[in-house]
């Protein structure tokens, strides 16, 4: 599994939405499951979509809610309580739960993006603000995420080896 990629796509008036084939198609059924777990994104405005296996894995590796303090138990019990399981139809559309919807603002007419082990659900318009912003200061931010990646790769050595990065 791994997702990548821009689809613009509409929610239409039943809030179902058509996952493209291209990204259905990395999800493998019997080791990431066939249903998606869907809840606010990281980014405001934003929501993930999780294969339901990965979602459960990610969350099973979480401490026990009695190792949080009350802040980050506070934000547990939000995110989950916004989170929903939804199963795709014989077209591969999911139907987003209108709560899920106003929980962060998004309208009819979306991008859904790839990243890596989940799919983001954003505006369009919202979207294009984002790359816009990020993609302005491309070779600063690049060389972040190089010199993040090898920082946690150090210092989980388990994790796959990181290639050098060649300057262009």
């Amino acid at each position: 599994m791994f997702f990548v990629g821009t689809h613009e796509l509409v929610i239409d008036a039943k809030n179902r939405m058509s996952i493209p084939v291209d990204l259905r198609a990395t999800v493998n059924a019997d080791t990431e499951g066939r249903s998606f777990f869907v809840r606010p994104g990281r980014c405001r405005g934003t929501l993930e979509l999780w294969p339901e296996k990965v979602f459960q894995r990610k969350w099973s590796e979480d401490p026990s809610s009695d190792y949080l303090s009350d802040e980050a138990f506070a934000w547990r019990q939000y995110e989950l309580a916004n989170t929903a399981l939804v199963d795709p139809d014989n077209q591969g559309r999911v139907l987003i739960p209108e709560m899920l919807l106003e929980c962060v603002g998004l309208g009819k007419e979306v991008a859904l993006i790839g990243v890596y082990d989940h799919m983001e659900l954003w505006n369009r318009q919202a979207l294009a603000e984002y790359l816009a912003k990020h993609g302005s200061n491309y070779e600063q931010n690049r060389a972040r995420s190089v010199r993040e990646s090898q920082k946690f790769r150090q210092s989980n050595p388990a994790a796959a080896p990181i290639e050098p990065v060649s300057k262009q």
